[in-house]
Formats: C-alpha cells, sequence, structure tokens
C-alpha cells in the first residue's frame, strides 16, 4: 500500500517509519502550551489548520498571506484522516500477522512431515539390513554343512586309498626281498600266496565305485545386483510435491484467519 504522505508504495511494514517532523512540531508545541498551538511567524495566531500541497501546520494569516489557492485540511480532518490510516495499518498489520502464521504453520507441517519421512527410511533400511543378515547367515549355514559332509566323503575315500597303498608298498618290499634273497625253497613256497595277493591288490574297482560316486563338486555363489543395481525400487524414493493453490491474497487471509482463530 502507499505511505499516505510520501505516497512511496511498500508491501511490508517498515521496523522503523520516516519522522513527519511537521507532526513533530506541533505536538511539540503542544506540550509547551498546553492544548494551544501559536504559529512562528505570526506567535499571537494559534495554529488551526494544515496545508496539504506544503505539509506543514499554519496559522489563518499564514494561509492569507503565504498559502493563498493551497489545499487546507482542519484538525478535524486530519483527525479523521489519521484514524483512516490507522484503521489501514491496523488491519495491514492484522493481514500481515495471520500471512506470518500461515507460513509458519506450513513451515511446522513441512518439517513434521520430513521427520515422519526420515523415521520411515530408517526404519525401512534397518529391516532391509535384518533380512540381509538372516539370508547372510543361513548361507553360512549351508556353507558348513556342505564343507562338512564333502570332508567326509574325501576322507572315507581317502583312508581307503592310503591303505591300498600302504598294503601294495608292504606287497611289493616282501616279494622284492623274497626274490632278491630267499631261497629256491622260500621261493616257492611263497609263489602261490603271493599270486593270490596280488590278484586282491590289484582289484581297485571298488574305489573306483566310490571315486565316481564322489565325483567332483563345484559351489557357485550367485550374487544378486538387484539392490545394487535398483536400489531405488529396493529401499524407496523420495519425491516432493509442491501446489500452487491459485487462491488471491484475500481468500488466503481469509483461510488462515478462520484457522487462527480456531
Amino acid at each position: 500500500m502507499p505511505c499516505p504522505f510520501c505516497r512511496k508504495e511498500f508491501t511490508t511494514l517498515p521496523s522503523e517509519l520516516p519522522k513527519n517532523y511537521s507532526v513533530t512540531n506541533i505536538l511539540g508545541k503542544m506540550k509547551e502550551s498546553g492544548s494551544a498551538v501559536y504559529c512562528d511567524q505570526h506567535a499571537d495566531k494559534k495554529i488551526k489548520m494544515y496545508c496539504s500541497d506544503c505539509k506543514t501546520a499554519i496559522c489563518m494569516m499564514c494561509a492569507i498571506k503565504s498559502h493563498n489557492g493551497h489545499r487546507f485540511s482542519d484538525s478535524d480532518d486530519l483527525r479523521k484522516q489519521m484514524a483512516y490510516y490507522v484503521e489501514n495499518v491496523t488491519a495491514a498489520i492484522d493481514k500481515s500477522r495471520i500471512m506470518l502464521w500461515g507460513v509458519e504453520k506450513e513451515e511446522r507441517d513441512f518439517i513434521g512431515e520430513l521427520e515422519i519421512i526420515e523415521d520411515e527410511v530408517n526404519k525401512k533400511a534397518e529391516q532391509l539390513k535384518q533380512l540381509i543378515e538372516v539370508h547372510r547367515k543361513k548361507l553360512m549355514n549351508e556353507l558348513s554343512l556342505m564343507r562338512l559332509e564333502r570332508m567326509e566323503k574325501i576322507g572315507s575315500i581317502r583312508e581307503e586309498i592310503e591303505t591300498q597303498l600302504l598294503s601294495m608298498e608292504s606287497y611289493k618290499m616282501y616279494v622284492d626281498e623274497v626274490r632278491q634273497k630267499g631261497t629256491t625253497w622260500d621261493i616257492a613256497r611263497a609263489a602261490s600266496g603271493l599270486h593270490d595277493r596280488a590278484d586282491q591288490l590289484l582289484r581297485f574297482d571298488v574305489i573306483e565305485r566310490t571315486l565316481a560316486d564322489l565325483g567332483h563338486a563345484d559351489v557357485t555363489f550367485t550374487s544378486s545386483n538387484f539392490v545394487i543395481d535398483d536400489v531405488n525400487k529396493t529401499l524407496g524414493q523420495l519425491r516432493l510435491n509442491t501446489s500452487k493453490t491459485g487462491y488471491h491474497l484475500s481468500f488466503f487471509y481469509i483461510v488462515c484467519i478462520s484457522s487462527f482463530r480456531e
């Protein structure tokens, strides 16, 4: 709105208004002489009017001599104007306070929504962490079970092979010793038994079947990149939606003041 004196427009009420020296001068003189204020130019004449063109308080003599043709206002007119200005400024103050209340309420509501969303994001992230930890433990248990079962099979067949190998090495050492150091009678007596024993040691069918059953094992881990590749869908997304009401200021004022009074 425009200033009633200088007509300069402003959108918010200034914290400090410019000083009106004419009004200050009148108030000063009223304090000095009670309710009557006398003119500086004509000491015996009381100030009774206000020159709107010169923006100064004058007496009747000043009006005739120095302000001929100017626009004048008496004290009653000035009081009415002042009351009008005060009424308008008071209404503007109320409106500004209501608008300020609306903005502060919007701020409080927005911060409250952010805090709620923050809690939801943290809860969702914690839930995913717990689910991942549960699945990690499950995979670790499966690996432990795989290791235990496979190691038992490998250990069992290793013992069979080692036993077979030890028997063959003992047989080889014994036969070499008889063949190199034994008499004809020793060789003849051991020939039949050595033949049967060699046949037994050369039978690998049981071990081979066990090895075939053991086979070759590969442990694979198929890592999921779902969370890495599409973390937005896994955890969630944020979006700020701002809607413009398009309401006129007067309507906004009515809505805010109704809420404020409630």
